[in-house]
C-alpha cells in the first residue's frame, strides 16, 4: 500500500481578538413583562438576568 505525501504545513491562526460589551442592559423580568411572558422563561430557562442592548448609534457588528 502506498501513502500520499504529507501536505506542507503552514502556520495559520489569529493575530488579535477584541471584545466590546454594550453599556446598556435590560432586566429580563422587564422584557418578559413587556412581551406578556413568564419571566422564568428567561431566568430559569436561559439562566439570564439581563440582556445587553447596543445603543442606537452602534451597530451590532461594529
Amino acid at each position: 500500500m502506498t501513502h500520499a505525501p504529507e501536505p506542507e504545513k503552514t502556520d495559520v491562526g489569529l493575530a488579535a481578538i477584541g471584545l466590546a460589551l454594550p453599556s446598556l442592559a435590560l432586566p429580563v423580568e422587564e422584557l418578559a413583562r413587556l412581551r406578556g411572558e413568564d419571566p422564568a422563561k428567561y431566568t430559569l430557562g436561559l439562566g439570564c438576568l439581563e440582556m445587553a442592548l447596543c445603543p442606537p448609534e452602534t451597530g451590532v457588528v461594529d
